[in-house]
């Protein structure tokens, strides 16, 4: 009677750890995004931004085989942790639950683009407001295409595909204009209201 008993227990265990799952009913994680590199900040490596754009720091994963690596494109779960980060940029800290790269799309890299008004793309219009920048500079990028320095009360370099690489605290831009091209002059295609210089 004591062995069916203890039979009895192990059986609802497993089957109680058994539904309790972090996948979707067809076995896939939830949650699609893409990992990214944004060591160009202070304190951070790679986040992962989800499809809405929320920004995500992996603290822990709770999976096996797990190697993230900038432009992955990944599903997975996740569940919120409270956790202190010097990185600053993320939404959330997060233990990953479920993580599977989707080895049939390669990551696309977006069009690099040249642009001579803030009007000309969303994501640059979105940051102007967030950093309440009162100027954007286009640079020649040092690696490839074009750079944008948003100046404000803080300093903010954008690749032409629209990746935060660099974040300067104060109004000194020295610090990212180290990652344009050496001796370039930077061109304004913005100014809104406010102090500036070039």
């Amino acid at each position: 009677m004591h062995a069916r008993w203890i039979t009895g227990l192990l059986a609802l265990v497993f089957l109680i750890a058994g539904c309790h799952t972090n996948k979707s009913a067809n076995g896939a994680c939830r949650y699609r995004g893409e990992v990214q590199d944004f060591s160009g900040l202070d304190g951070c490596s790679l986040l992962i931004v989800t499809d809405k754009g929320e920004k995500l720091l992996p603290i822990e994963f709770a999976v096996t085989g797990a190697n993230p690596a900038a432009g992955q494109l990944v599903q997975f779960d996740y569940e919120e942790v409270e956790a202190v980060s010097i990185c600053m940029a993320e939404d959330k800290a997060v233990r990953i639950t479920c993580w599977q790269v989707d080895k049939d799309s390669k990551p696309q890299a977006k069009e690099c683009l040249d642009l001579t008004r803030i009007e000309d793309t969303p994501w640059l219009r979105d940051a102007v407001k967030t950093h309440r920048a009162v100027q954007v500079l286009k640079y020649p990028y040092r690696t490839n295409g074009w750079a944008y320095v948003l100046k404000g009360d803080n300093v903010f370099l954008y690749d032409c595909q629209g990746r935060l690489v660099c974040k300067s605290e104060g109004p000194d831009a020295s610090q990212c204009l180290q990652r344009v091209e050496p001796g370039s002059r930077g061109v304004v295609i913005w100014q809104g209201e406010g102090p500036h210089q070039h």
